[in-house]
């Protein structure tokens, strides 16, 4: 989970530092970043997945699994639409400057959270 963060808020900013500095004129590069999201999307909803298996009761694993990809997927929608309307509205580089800052401080907070103790014990 914190690779596929990483992976996303450098991906992102290597697009915004190329906006500024104009270091690659090509459409190749915006193809290799948006590869790059989507495997650390994916990397990120796999991970998701299996800390969430991983930490709930036995008897809640399925449940609370639907319950989670649910709430995940809806909030994305939701951020999308608003970072749709910041690029809109500015430009799509101050959407993209977010989304690599908000990757990079999930980025820290899972591996805060992973460095917990208290998420290593055995709740099976």
């Amino acid at each position: 989970m914190i690779a596929g963060c990483a992976l996303g808020a450098l991906s992102s900013l290597a697009l915004v530092a190329n906006h500024f500095l104009q270091l690659i004129n090509t459409i190749y590069l915006h193809a290799a970043a948006l590869f790059l999201v989507t495997v650390a999307a994916e990397g990120v909803a796999t991970a998701q997945s299996l800390f969430y298996l991983d930490i709930a009761p036995k008897e809640d694993r399925i449940a609370g699994l639907a319950v989670s990809k649910s709430v995940v997927r809806l909030a994305a929608i939701l951020f999308t639409a608003c970072m749709a309307a910041l690029a809109h509205m500015q430009h799509v580089v101050w959407a993209i400057l977010f989304i690599a800052t908000l990757n990079m401080a999930t980025a820290l907070v899972c591996y805060w959270a992973t460095s917990n103790t208290d998420l290593h014990t055995d709740r099976t």
